[in-house]
């Protein structure tokens, strides 16, 4: 099955299957944008689809990663598995920020969540447009 013929979700979950612990700067720019949740988006997109997509690239790399066996059965909250979901979407616009301004993002995992994760901004260093004075004081 060519990709031209993959519905947008079986894209999606094609690309997770074949990039294990990718990091967010690895996202392609087409499914960078189907993944970024937009309030202001048409019905074209429901809003379980996102939540779907994230899903199983985090079942996918907490299997990959846990230790566990395959079939040993997993636990998470609705509540934790929803602020992952929250911190996914900050990953993604920080790579639309890096991608489309004067700031570039140091890569984080895509789909591992860590308490003590840090996420890193700083100027590019080819960029031409100077950061404003700082004000008097």
């Amino acid at each position: 099955m060519s990709k031209k013929t993959l519905s947008p979700d079986d894209h999606s979950y094609e690309w997770i299957r074949q990039h294990p612990g990718a990091r967010n700067m690895d996202v392609p720019d087409e499914l960078l944008q189907q993944w970024m949740f937009d309030d202001d988006e048409s019905e074209s997109k429901p809003p379980g689809h996102l939540m779907a997509v994230f899903t199983f690239g985090f079942v996918r790399e907490m299997l990959r990663t846990d230790g566990l066996p395959p079939n040993h059965p997993r636990q998470i909250s609705a509540s934790r598995l929803t602020e992952y979901f929250e911190t996914w979407q900050l990953k993604l616009g920080l790579v639309a920020v890096s991608r489309k301004t004067e700031f570039e993002v140091d890569p984080v995992p895509l789909f591992a969540f860590r308490d003590d994760e840090e996420l890193t901004v700083h100027k590019k260093s080819d960029s031409s447009a100077p950061f404003p004075p700082p004000a008097a004081r």
